[in-house]
């Protein structure tokens, strides 16, 4: 068997990800099993190799000397699918921002019947909103 060179190599990658698109989306659309089982099932399994990557200083080894990759990347793909991304994410981030806007005010309006003559009272007044925003998330998040 003949050995391939690097770039037929690349070649055929290309290729075969063009050709892959629609295999992609039928196996988003029909995955064997829930991606949510699956990486509840692998919570530990994240939790034990992120301490084995803190203990090699993986993520410091891994992003030393990087620079000049990361900034080839963001400027010759990165920059289209960062704009692409953000005009499909419109409609999330704005869902979002309305839920942080409700809880921003609810917590707002019911902090506002607190004291607020002294810096004591007021710093009380934003440490209870805080609370509130924070408790707000938790439920909201479902803990």
């Amino acid at each position: 068997m003949a050995n391939k060179t690097a770039q037929q190599i690349t070649e055929k990658f290309r290729q075969k990800m063009a050709a892959a698109g629609g295999d992609f989306e039928f196996g988003v659309n029909n995955p064997s099993r829930s991606w949510e089982e699956g990486a509840r099932e692998g919570a530990s399994r994240w939790a034990t190799g992120v301490q084995e990557a803190i203990g090699r200083d993986a993520f410091s080894k891994g992003v030393a000397g990087k620079d000049s990759k990361w900034q080839r990347k963001v400027t010759t793909v990165g920059v289209q699918r960062y704009t692409a991304a953000a005009q499909s994410a419109a409609e999330e981030y704005g869902r979002v921002a309305q839920t942080v806007l409700e809880i921003a005010q609810a917590s707002s309006a019911q902090v506002q019947s607190m004291a607020n003559s002294t810096f004591e009272e007021r710093t009380q007044r934003a440490v209870q909103n805080m609370r509130n925003i924070r408790d707000a998330w938790r439920q909201r998040k479902g803990g």
